[in-house]
């Protein structure tokens, strides 16, 4: 049950990340006390709601990066950051280098893994969690494919097949 509830927050967020609704109306959305709310989220995703967040963020503006002809300001805007520097600065700890210099590089945006992981065994039926749906958006200043999957690893192949 705990899964299903911050997995719908997790969804209201991701929908809204340029300006994520405030943690109170998170847990409202997962059912729960926003003290509740935050360790669930925690120990569900693997990371604070924060740095969700700001990496939700981070991913989104690197592919507008590599994939529009936005000016890094106006990406950093776009994204939510309050500035262009606190954008620059978020950027180059997570990146290792300016926006500037990630746009030039060569190769594909990566995700920035490391923090949300399912645990062995676990199975999105058997825990409360529906069946990943594909959502596929018009988003016609930009050419890119972005996919994000909660879950096992092996279960990533029906989705993307549905891709």
């Amino acid at each position: 049950m705990r899964r299903a509830s911050v997995t719908k927050a997790v969804r209201a967020l991701e929908d809204s990340i340029a300006d994520p609704p405030p943690m109170e109306e998170l847990a409202k959305i997962a059912g729960m006390s926003k003290f509740h709310f935050q360790r669930a989220f925690q120990a569900v995703v693997g990371e604070s709601v924060n740095k969700h967040i700001t990496r939700l963020r981070l991913e989104r503006a690197a592919s507008y990066l590599k994939y529009s002809s936005w000016q890094a300001g106006e990406i950093a805007q776009i994204c939510g950051f309050t500035s262009q520097s606190n954008f620059g600065r978020a950027f180059r700890k997570v990146y290792g280098m300016s926006p500037q210099e990630f746009r030039k590089a060569k190769g594909t945006v990566p995700f920035l893994r490391g923090y949300a992981r399912s645990r062995p065994g676990f199975e999105l039926e058997q825990n409360g969690v529906p069946r990943p749906t594909v959502r596929i958006e018009d988003w016609p200043e930009l050419q890119a494919i972005c996919f994000r999957y909660y879950g096992p690893m092996d279960g990533v192949i029906q989705p993307w097949r549905e891709l």
